[in-house]
Order: C-alpha cells, then sequence, then structure tokens
C-alpha cells in the first residue's frame, strides 16, 4: 500500500473527525493548534481532504471552542484563573480598563499569537465584553487565520513533494516529520517574543479592512 493511502485512510475517515480535531486543538490553548492545522494542510496536498471543505469545517469547530472559552471566561473559574497566570508578568494585560479599551483589536490579533490565542476569548470574557462584539471579531479573525495555515501546509507538501519526488515509499513520512520538527522549533521560538511584544502590536496597530479596530475608536461598550 502507498504511504499516500496510508495517509488518507488515517486522515479522511470523515469530514466530521476533521471538525472534531479543530473544536479539541482549540478547546485545549496549549495544544500545538498551529501543527494541527499545518498537518490538515498538508493532508489536503496529498488529496486526503478537499481544502474547500476543510477550511469552513475547521472555521466552524475553532469558533465553537472560542465561543465555549470565551462563555467560561465570563462566568470566572479555575481554568481561567489558571490561564490569566500566564500573562502575570505583562502589566497591561492585567489592567481591565486598558484591556476594554482595546478589547477588539485584541480579540483579532491574539488570534494570529502562537499558542497565546486563548487571550482574545479569555481577556474579552473577563471585561463582559459584548457577545455580538466577540463574535464578530473572532469570526472575521478566523476566517483570515484558518485558510492562511491550512494553504501554508497544502504548499509546504507540495513545495517538498517536488524536491524530493523519487524517494520513494518513506517520502510522504520524511517530509511530514522533519517539516513539523521544524516548525515546531520554529513556533516555540516565535511564541516567546509574540507575547513579549503583543501590548505594542495592540496598540499601534491600525488595520485599513476590519472596521471599529482603529486608535480613533479605542472605546468599548461592555455589559
Amino acid at each position: 500500500m502507498e504511504v499516500n493511502e496510508v495517509i488518507q485512510s488515517i486522515g479522511g475517515l470523515s469530514y466530521w473527525g476533521v471538525a472534531f480535531i479543530g473544536l479539541i486543538a482549540n478547546a485545549f490553548p496549549l495544544a500545538p493548534e498551529e501543527i494541527i492545522l499545518l498537518a490538515v494542510g498538508y493532508l489536503t496536498g496529498t488529496g486526503a481532504f478537499n481544502i474547500w471543505i476543510v477550511i469552513p469545517i475547521m472555521i466552524a469547530g475553532m469558533f465553537t471552542s472560542d465561543i465555549i472559552l470565551f462563555y467560561l471566561s465570563r462566568r470566572g473559574g479555575k481554568l481561567i484563573t489558571r490561564l490569566k497566570s500566564k500573562i502575570k508578568g505583562n502589566k497591561r494585560l492585567q489592567d481591565d480598563n486598558w484591556v476594554k479599551n482595546h478589547v477588539k483589536k485584541i480579540i483579532f490579533i491574539s488570534r494570529f499569537i502562537v499558542y497565546f490565542r486563548w487571550i482574545g476569548p479569555v481577556l474579552s470574557g473577563g471585561v463582559k465584553t459584548k457577545w455580538e462584539t466577540f463574535l464578530f471579531y473572532d469570526f472575521i479573525a478566523l476566517c483570515v487565520y484558518v485558510p492562511t495555515v491550512l494553504f501554508t501546509g497544502n504548499y509546504f507538501h507540495n513545495y517538498l513533494s517536488a524536491i524530493v519526488k523519487g524517494v520513494g515509499v518513506f517520502k510522504d513520512y520524511f517530509l511530514l516529520a522533519v517539516g513539523l520538527i521544524v516548525l515546531i522549533i520554529f513556533i516555540r521560538f516565535l511564541s516567546k517574543r509574540f507575547l513579549k511584544d503583543i501590548t505594542k502590536t495592540v496598540t499601534d496597530y491600525v488595520p485599513t479592512i476590519i472596521p471599529g479596530l482603529s486608535k480613533k475608536n479605542n472605546g468599548e461598550e461592555n455589559d
């Protein structure tokens, strides 16, 4: 049996399984969500999944788990307290007034911060951000984030497959293993820098497309 067939049989059991993976990967804040997305994108390159079907499925799964995390944060609890303790060194993120003034940007930008994607749902829920505000900006962020990472994984497979064409039966295992190891190391390195710079990014970031995220719109109503 070809290795591609093995990968397809594992990754292509059902699209419901893909949705479940998306839900679980995001439901556990310390899980390597980025690696999972890249791996699924890689599998679309093998033909195991249709990327245009996977994109909305993964968005739906991650959106659902973000909503759950936001809901739990509004209610409080040990999990939320433990998560907040991971940013105790950042005084601005500990300041509820600062978070309220920048909550829209925090929701949007945090989705792209490696290993700290939970900051958006947790902090916005902690300051009782309106549901419609959270849902809108989180959904927009996911619509940018998920396709970008999936297409990166897809390109990663196609590009490296061309380089090592002819390696034979070990080709896909080799590519997947080497690629994921490199990505894990790279992601761990970036996560330390991103958490350090997040408050500056949130303060300075002025998007040109997403409404409500300019410096002039710093206030946020909460219920």
